[in-house]
């Protein structure tokens, strides 16, 4: 039985989120950021099919991925010091070639330290089938989901994950391309420019 403590509590955090300007995360990048206490929020749900444990398993590379949705975080725009709120799908990969684990960003889903966008693999940019990169063989009111990616191997290289969501035959599936995500520059004439992610896009199973 709640505690009149616990109702206090979640009757504030509920006021605050009805007190906030909601603004759906779906094409809304254009004011991302702009409004004090607005609420950028997954609208439509489109987090919640891509959350869960995934798989790619072929020749001697296997990736796990594992993404969550979690709701009403707190950020500050760096620019304009505002403060806003926003959904989020954070998560964690292991990538192994070889038998050989050369990623692990795992441990960070239990370290309390790490919050939003903090975590190697988070974000929140939903866009349809017209938006860039261009799509080929996306279905006209298909939805693909973009975030960030931190190579804890070569973090000065940005990188990003693409989303796509499919169902074939009652069988979830998750296509992911590794790709580059904006321009960097290479400091040391000793770091290697490839990053330890394979680019390209990559079928998962659910697990």
């Amino acid at each position: 039985m709640k505690t009149p403590l616990s109702i206090i509590i979640i009757l504030l955090l509920t006021s605050c989120k009805t007190q906030s300007q909601v603004s759906s995360l779906f094409q809304g990048h254009l004011d991302y950021g702009q409004t004090t206490n607005a609420y950028h929020k997954d609208v439509d749900n489109d987090f919640n099919v891509y959350e869960g444990q995934w798989q790619y398993a072929a020749n001697d590379t296997i990736i796990d991925v594992t993404l969550e949705k979690v709701e009403y975080i707190s950020n500050t725009f760096p620019i304009t010091n505002t403060l806003f709120y926003e959904d989020l799908l954070i998560g964690a990969l292991r990538l192994t070639i070889g038998g050989n684990i050369l990623v692990d960003t795992y441990p960070e889903l239990n370290d309390s330290n790490i919050q939003g966008k903090s975590y190697s693999v988070s974000g929140n940019l939903i866009f349809g089938s017209n938006g860039k990169p261009a799509c080929t063989d996306c279905f006209p009111n298909e939805r693909r989901i973009k975030i960030h990616l931190r190579d804890p191997n070569k973090p000065y290289i940005p990188m990003a994950m693409l989303l796509r969501y499919r169902n074939n035959t009652n069988q979830d599936k998750l296509l992911i391309r590794f790709m580059g995500n904006g321009t960097w520059v290479d400091s040391d004439s000793e770091n290697p420019v490839e990053s330890t992610f394979p680019y390209g896009v990559y079928e998962f199973t659910r697990q």
